[in-house]
This record gives structure tokens, sequence and C-alpha cells, in this order.
């Protein structure tokens, strides 16, 4: 389980984060423009607050997590035409419940603290080209790969989930979640991407609608449909895993900057797994609200 829970950690952190394909349908009202300015010197920052219940309904077990994340970010200028990102973060705090589990001996509380510290005040650096592709990361690697990871399959699992690609995947559409062309209160445009969790592929579809725009924020309406597959093995441990889920909720990004203002949504997930040859089914939901600044 101690090996487990890294993973399942940045599971549900990479599903936090968000060629597109825009439809109009039917806007009315004057055309804006949305997207990251990212303008040298520019900082900004989020604050996430996240819930989360996972139900083992076939075994009677459960799970609830809980996050509060906050990262700054400072965009530190051009070179050879790609934007040059500071991400870093300045709070990470995590709790884990867990009911009908067998006992472990195993401090779950003290494994996340250990996790939240090796994040807390770290930076890394991000390389965006002019599409917002992340095309590079230095410094995730280095700050989650010590002497905690005590073996190699998980040193090397977690130097894999934060390869440049992972982190494209996971946080790629924090940057390239707006629409290619300007667009009217009413308009839609849809994106789809493949985010890797490690061996987990996962495959989602968003929908975006420009709900209302005012006091300077457009506030955009999200739907997004995912599933994905994949295998994880720990030492002797093989889980497949097999699951589908829903995000829905609203977003609200500056008008003249792009920023994240605020974003309220909600997640739900089912799941089968089968471990060592035993079938589990289970079913996640959370909670996520998040403010910027």
């Amino acid at each position: 389980m101690k090996k487990i829970l890294p993973i399942l950690v940045l599971l549900i952190f990479g599903i936090i984060f968000f060629s597109c394909k825009s439809k109009d349908k039917g806007g009315s009202g004057p055309a804006y423009t949305l997207k990251m300015r990212l303008a040298q010197g520019d900082k900004f920052g989020q604050d996430m607050d996240m819930t989360m219940d996972m139900n083992l309904s076939s075994m009677n077990m459960g799970m609830s997590m809980k996050m509060n994340m906050a990262v700054e970010m400072e965009v530190l200028g051009d070179s050879a035409g790609l934007k040059k990102i500071r991400f870093t973060y300045t709070k990470a705090k995590m709790s884990m419940d867990m009911t009908g589990m067998p006992e472990t001996g195993m401090n779950t509380d003290d494994i996340l603290d250990k996790a939240a510290e090796r994040m807390l005040g770290k930076s890394i650096i991000l390389l965006l080209n002019k599409d917002n592709d992340i095309v590079d990361v230095t410094g995730f690697t280095e700050m989650m790969n010590d002497s905690y990871y005590d073996d190699p399959t998980s040193s090397e699992q977690v130097k894999k989930m934060f390869s440049k690609d992972q982190i494209n995947s996971m946080m790629g559409l924090m940057f390239q979640m707006y629409p290619d062309h300007p667009v009217r209160v009413g308009d839609t445009w849809e994106k789809e991407s493949d985010m890797g969790m490690g061996p987990l592929k996962m495959r989602m579809k968003n929908k975006f609608k420009l709900k209302q725009v005012g006091n300077g924020i457009a506030t955009i309406e999200i739907e997004t449909k995912y599933n994905g597959k994949g295998k994880m093995e720990q030492g002797n441990m093989s889980v497949d895993m097999d699951m589908n889920g829903t995000q829905s909720g609203e977003i609200g990004v500056g008008l003249d900057d792009g920023y994240l203002e605020g974003a309220d949504y909600k997640i739900k997930v089912k799941a089968k797994a089968k471990v060592m040859g035993q079938k589990m089914a289970y079913d996640m939901h959370g909670s996520y609200l998040m403010k910027g600044h």
C-alpha cells in the first residue's frame, strides 16, 4: 500500500488540471479574445482546496482525502521563441482517512506529510512554445526522487511520471484550454487530450462554453468526459485498471490577462481494478474549489 499511495495521489492531482476544435453555436454580443498573456514579469498564482472520497463497494472499504495546495507562477521571459515560467509550491497540505482497510502499520499522515514537505518551497521550470505546449520541464524529478522511494521500481516509475511528456499531459491544458479565436457569450469549443499518469492512459474530452462576462471576468462552463486503462506494477503486485468519469463546473478567467480568477467543479469516477487476480469495483467523487491570486 505504501508504494501504491504516491501513484494514487498523483493520479488525483493529475485529474485536477485540464489540436483545439471550436464550434460557434449561436453566441451573441461582442467577441472576446481569451488567452493567457504570459508577459515577462507577470506573476500569478492559484489556491486549491480538494476533497476526494473513494469507496470500494465490493470490499466494504473506503478512503477520504483532502488536499490544500497553492502555487505561484512567474513568467521569466522568452528565449529562442520559448516562454520560461517558474512554478513554485507555496502551500502543500494533504490528509487521508481510511476505513475498513487491513492493518498495515503504515502511518499515512506521515507519508503524506513527507510528500508535502518535499514539494513545499520547491520550483520547477516550464518552457512553453508559441502554442503553449510544454516542451521541457526541469526540477520535478529532483523534487520527488529521494530516499523515500527506497526501491528501484518505485524510483524509476516516479521518474517516468515527471518526464516532460507526463508533465505536459497533467498540466498542459492549464495553458491550452482557451479557444483559438474570439468567442461570444453562448459560444462553445472543445478539446480532446490524452493524459498519461505513469502506466495509466486516459482520454479526456472537454467541452467549454462562455457563459457570461462581467466585471472584467469571463465565466466558462466546463464539461469533461474521460476514460482510461492501464496496468500498474509494484514489485510482485500487478494492478489492472479500467476507469471512466465526468467533471463539470465553472472557471473564471480575467479578460485582460487570461489568468485564473476562480473555479468550482465536481468530479465523479467509476472504476474496476484487478489485483493479483481479484476483481474490485470502486467509485470516487470529489469537489475542487480554486482561487487565483
